[in-house]
């Protein structure tokens, strides 16, 4: 295998079909996030012969020593964790991924399981190297599973740790095939949901994201800051366009409104033929049917759309876990991982 350090995503990229995790670490999203000038971005590139690439991971350097958001503040997420790692963020190689909540290697589709897993461990280790070698600290944020456990057989167990859940749906390819998935008191339960939101006239339309970005965009930063999470509407909307452009997928929100046509609740997400994801929401405050509209247009509306287009699982995100589990959803660790050889390094070298 030859891996190789490049400032560029290679051009044999756009003609590979990738399995990703999470749409965050596809390769479309991580040429949006390598545009931010806060950031030097580099891909490490995996190639089982030249011009077929096994496997592609972003890494980042900020280039300002305090970043904006504090859900990637690894200090606050594991404290423990980072005892020994600089405030600083400048000291930092985010290895994976750096923002959506996700990290980690888009690896050729053609490859077996086994294959995959060697692409996984090859790829971390290029990354946590070059981080040894410029003196910074490799972390990774935000890591499923397989991704975990690769750095995890570099690391050591006591190197990784989880900093939260988040949950992903199995569609069953049908309404009679997902309710047959569910136990019957949890039938019960989403018939009583959508009684409910029938006879309240609660249901969400598909649109356009671009469409609904000027109304859309105050929702988001407000449903944001309720959990407090700072963000504004212009950021808001600048992130939703540059989600909206990656060409990740197909992109579509869907949408609640009043009588009066006044946007009440929006889920913005994106249909990449295989996975359907949830990446923003946005909800009008003092509205008294605030849990339905969460439930039509976080769940609902994505599940019939994924039955109508075929798609296979739904992510559902991080946040909110329980009515997501009640209605069949189930969840998986997000994990963060440390290299300490820096620190280690430096104190024998003081010694």
């Amino acid at each position: 295998m030859i891996l190789d350090v490049c400032d560029d995503i290679p051009s044999e990229a756009w003609a590979t079909n990738w399995r990703y995790s999470a749409m965050g670490v596809s390769p479309s999203r991580m040429v949006t996030a390598g545009r931010d000038s806060r950031w030097i971005a580099r891909y490490i590139v995996a190639r089982e012969a030249p011009g077929v690439i096994a496997g592609l991971m972003p890494v980042y350097q900020s280039r300002i020593s305090q970043q904006m958001y504090g859900e990637y503040n690894p200090h606050a997420l594991a404290p423990e964790l980072c005892r020994d790692v600089p405030t600083d963020c400048r000291s930092w190689l985010l290895i994976g991924g750096r923002r959506d909540l996700a990290a980690g290697i888009a690896v050729n589709a053609g490859l077996s399981a086994e294959a995959a897993a060697e692409v996984r461990v090859a790829v971390f280790h290029r990354a946590v190297l070059l981080a040894r070698v410029e003196n910074l600290f490799a972390i990774g944020l935000y890591l499923r599973d397989e991704d975990a456990a690769a750095l995890g057989a570099l690391l050591g167990g006591d190197a990784i740790t989880p900093v939260g859940r988040t949950a992903t749906l199995n569609t069953s390819g049908s309404e009679a095939g997902y309710l047959a998935s569910l136990s019957s008191r949890r039938r019960n339960r989403i018939r009583r949901d959508w009684r409910r939101l029938e006879e309240s006239g609660l249901r969400a339309a598909e649109a356009v994201p671009d469409e609904v970005l000027a109304s859309a965009a105050p929702l988001v930063a407000a449903n944001k800051q309720r959990y407090g999470i700072s963000d504004h509407p212009a950021l808001a909307a600048m992130r939703l366009r540059d989600w909206a452009a990656s060409g990740a997928g197909r992109c579509v929100a869907f949408t609640v409104r009043d009588r009066a046509g006044q946007l009440l609740a929006v889920e913005f997400c994106c249909d990449d033929g295989r996975m359907i994801e949830s990446y923003e929401l946005g909800l009008r405050a003092g509205q008294p049917c605030r849990r339905d509209l969460y439930l039509e247009v976080v769940f609902y509306a994505p599940l019939r759309y994924a039955w109508r287009h075929g798609g296979a699982t739904i992510e559902l995100g991080s946040g909110s876990l329980v009515p997501k589990q009640l209605r069949g959803a189930i969840t998986a660790a997000l994990w963060m991982g440390v290299d300490h050889h820096r620190a280690k390094s430096g104190e024998r070298e003081a010694g």
